[in-house]
């Protein structure tokens, strides 16, 4: 899930980066005023810092969800663990006051 989001706003971005760069080019090569092209740097780094800001978010949520799930599988691992042993010894103290009640 991570991956194909990371992969889907990578693409995005670099299709951004390909139309400003394109756009800057031209510029400088049409001469064009200063102002154009510092707009186009302008939205081209707004851009990667909202892209990252995104790519940031997403990354710190799976990892939440997965440290989340991880814990939660380790918590019901203990409780099954415990119950068993209670169980365990419960059978075994039955087992100990069934012989020594035949005796």
């Amino acid at each position: 899930m991570f991956t194909f989001n990371a992969k889907n706003r990578l693409s995005r971005l670099a299709g951004i980066a390909t139309v400003v760069s394109v756009m800057s080019v031209s510029s400088f090569a049409a001469n064009a005023n200063e102002s154009l092209s510092q707009e186009a740097f302008k939205v081209l780094e707004q851009s990667f810092s909202k892209a990252s800001h995104e790519l940031m978010t997403t990354a710190k949520n799976e990892l939440m969800l997965s440290l989340q799930t991880q814990i939660a599988e380790q918590v019901f691992d203990i409780n099954t663990l415990a119950e068993d042993e209670a169980m365990a010894n419960h059978a075994k103290t039955q087992n100990t006051t069934t012989a020594k009640s035949d005796k």
